[in-house]
């Protein structure tokens, strides 16, 4: 088991299958794929309410564990980047045949990474811009988080630290929120050239537009994103927009129903 443990910490990770959690009907007998790609700090469990419809309609859900993340984490090296995400990505698409690709914040950035490659129907939700954070965010996250955010500038990992940090970066103000002290403590750290990568738009991402349908969806109180730069992206990318009003950065719990109401008309859906 340590020998086991130790081999899956080695990077790059190219030894390891994507690890996917499946719902719904079996392959070949599905509507349809769809591969749910969640963000830094989270893992598949994010999907819980989303994923569950989405098979009840007849489609395969597949759920895509980032390497550490998860249930089971475990530590990732220091030097982990952006880059070991998008092969498990770019493979865990490639499985699937053409699915829909669903990705969230980081999870987004990963959708438009397999996007160079492949033109696929899929929806960003919140996704973190190709250049990384606005500059103007970034400052805010350091100023307001310094503790968080001072070992970053030294390759070490970026924590959210406490449940009141999660609910200002994740939740609107005021807005309805599930079990903080839980959610917080299913939150995993990011190493630290992720976090660099992530904010200084350090690593690589050129989608194109292409004929399959996109949607991005955008939330009007967002803690990391204007809804301005999130429209700019739509159009670089000939995606459909949708904003969330009161959203933050994270959709759920409140919104999955406006989400699933905008799925059930997206075309690989309808």
């Amino acid at each position: 088991m340590k020998q086991a443990r130790l081999t899956a910490m080695a990077r790059p990770f190219t030894h390891l299958e994507p690890r996917i959690i499946r719902q719904g009907p079996p392959r070949g007998a599905a509507r349809g794929e769809v591969l749910l790609i969640h963000g830094a700090w989270h893992g598949p469990w994010c999907w819980d309410g989303l994923a569950e419809p989405l098979a009840a309609r007849g489609l395969g859900v597949n759920r895509l564990c980032l390497p550490g993340h998860g249930e089971d984490p475990w530590e990732l090296p220091g030097l982990t980047g952006l880059a070991d995400y998008a092969d498990q990505a770019r493979r865990a698409a490639a499985g699937l045949g053409r699915p829909l690709l669903i990705g969230h914040s980081l999870g987004g950035w990963l959708v438009m990474k397999v996007l160079e490659a492949a033109d696929l129907p899929a929806v960003l939700l919140m996704p973190l811009p190709p250049r990384g954070l606005p500059l103007t965010r970034l400052t805010r996250l350091f100023a307001q988080f310094p503790m968080a955010m001072a070992p970053v500038l030294a390759l070490g990992r970026l924590r959210v630290r406490t449940p009141a940090m999660a609910a200002r970066l994740f939740f609107a103000p005021d807005a309805p929120t599930p079990d903080l002290e839980g959610y917080w403590r299913r939150l995993v750290p990011e190493p630290g050239r992720v976090a660099l990568e992530m904010g200084l738009g350090l690593a690589g991402c050129r989608p194109r537009p292409g004929r399959a349908p996109r949607l991005v969806v955008a939330g009007g109180r967002d803690y990391f994103l204007p809804v301005g730069r999130m429209r700019r992206l739509a159009a670089r990318l000939g995606a459909e927009f949708l904003l969330l009003p009161d959203a933050g950065h994270n959709p759920w719990p409140a919104h999955p129903p406006a989400l699933l109401e905008r799925l059930a008309a997206f075309p690989p859906l309808a």
